[in-house]
């Protein structure tokens, strides 16, 4: 959303309040919109709708965010494209490692051993690398999201780490030597 849409986003907000017997004050109203604006409005709309439908309460921003994330692979759904595709990939005379393209399956195919391991696994040990990967897939969606919404706390904490390691002595500056 931009500037331009501000009328539009006020209207779908005031009546959601109102029908929910609240009052949005300017300062709510526009703290929420800063929130909402890497949606579209006609996204906006279509889910505060269906929210409207589905829950008895004023929605908080975070409601619009949890259903945005059921669009996110499950994990069933994430292993049987990574099983179905490192069949594509691996062949006994030579691996080439290639990507499905969605980041977060591809790392976590990459922190169980990549999609060689996938295809060269024997079936009956499969449900090992399954439970490996569902872990995996579990931790990097909590965290991409973040990250991608978030970059310049990923920069400040990746400056903050990379300045106090720096700062580290090696252990034989930092021990007194016998006499």
């Amino acid at each position: 959303m931009n500037e331009n849409d501000f009328e539009s986003f006020v209207e779908i907000l005031v009546g959601l309040a109102e029908i929910r017997g609240r009052e949005l004050s300017k300062p709510a109203i526009k703290i929420f919109f800063r929130a909402m604006q890497h949606w579209e409005i006609g996204l906006f709309r279509q889910v505060a709708e269906h929210l409207l439908r589905t829950t008895d309460r004023f929605p908080q921003p975070s409601d619009f965010e949890n259903l945005r994330s059921a669009w996110l692979n499950t994990t069933a759904e994430a292993w049987s494209r990574a099983l179905a595709f490192s069949k594509t990939c691996y062949a006994p005379n030579g691996h080439v490692e290639r990507a499905i393209g969605d980041y977060v399956i591809d790392t976590a195919v990459r922190c169980i051993g990549g999609y060689a391991a996938i295809a060269s696994c024997r079936t009956d040990q499969l449900h090992w690398l399954e439970k490996r990967f569902a872990e995996r897939l579990v931790e990097l969606q909590d965290v991409v999201s973040t990250r991608v919404a978030l970059p310049v706390v990923a920069e400040s904490f990746r400056l903050t780490t990379q300045t106090a390691t720096n700062g580290l002595k090696p252990i034989s500056q930092v021990l007194l030597p016998r006499s």
